[in-house]
């Protein structure tokens, strides 16, 4: 999807990260009207991405977006570790982790973060080394795409419990406790990650509409040392028994105290 005028984007200014709306498309620039300002500025296509309100909303997206309906029969899944539960329960809801304000976290809640409290957080974007990467990258293709902004700012899941698996077997083989969460979308905009087979959102979800398993030790020990029985966590993901909804108030400790018990067989 080529940048076209009225288009409202972010670029990289050779010092700063910069909003504006394109001007004007010419054939490798584009002219920008630096945002707040009558200034206008050209900028090169490989140093523009689309303005991430726009990604969040859906709008001036076309194909991009792939499950726009109100609801779906099928589940999307998320996996992550369970050191970030008492976050995500803090937070309310799953958030792409660069918009995760982590120095606003209770104290308790930081298990999961990977720094400490009071420093700098990871999770935060850094868009010069984004832009640096993709103009790397459009110098090697020779064809650039237009971008949707960097991977940090999504959130990612996937409507294939295969994929879910390949997600905990992740979890798992990085010393952690997999949890999954599934969900139904409510007619916010996912779009394909062009780079795997899952989908990605920059609007969080909230744990009012998803559900929450972790997958007990045993299966991910067999599936660690046989490849085939990965097929045993599916069947555990697709199994409708199981799952906690994170409606309620008390679904964090729940989950908790399950992998305590898998862990210490008690």
């Amino acid at each position: 999807m080529p940048f076209s005028k009225g288009m409202y984007v972010r670029y990289w200014d050779g010092r700063t990260v910069a909003y504006g709306k394109v001007e004007e498309v010419r054939e490798d620039s584009c002219l920008i009207r630096v945002g707040g300002t009558t200034r206008t500025r050209e900028v090169r296509l490989a140093d523009i991405s689309i303005h991430p309100a726009a990604v969040a909303s859906g709008r001036l997206m076309g194909s991009w977006a792939l499950l726009k309906l109100a609801m779906t029969d099928r589940f999307l899944y998320h996996a992550t570790a369970s050191d970030l539960i008492a976050s995500i329960a803090t937070a309310g809801q799953l958030t792409p982790r660069s918009r995760v304000d982590w120095r606003a976290q209770e104290e308790g809640s930081w298990g999961g973060a990977e720094v400490d409290k009071g420093r700098t957080p990871s999770p935060e974007v850094d868009m010069a080394a984004y832009f640096r990467e993709v103009s790397a990258t459009d110098a090697r293709t020779g064809s650039p795409p237009t971008r949707m902004g960097d991977v940090g700012e999504f959130l990612y899941a996937t409507s294939r419990i295969e994929v879910a698996v390949n997600y905990v077997m992740a979890v798992h083989k990085a010393g952690k406790s997999p949890v999954v969460f599934r969900f139904k979308n409510l007619g916010k905009p996912w779009y394909a990650d062009p780079k795997s087979t899952a989908v990605m959102t920059m609007n969080p979800v909230p744990l009012a509409i998803a559900e929450a398993k972790f997958v007990p030790l045993k299966l991910l020990a067999a599936a660690n040392s046989d490849p085939d029985a990965e097929d045993a966590i599916e069947k555990w993901l697709a199994d409708s028994g199981g799952w906690r909804s994170c409606a309620s108030g008390t679904w964090a400790e729940a989950i908790d105290m399950e992998i305590l018990n898998d862990k210490f067989g008690l």
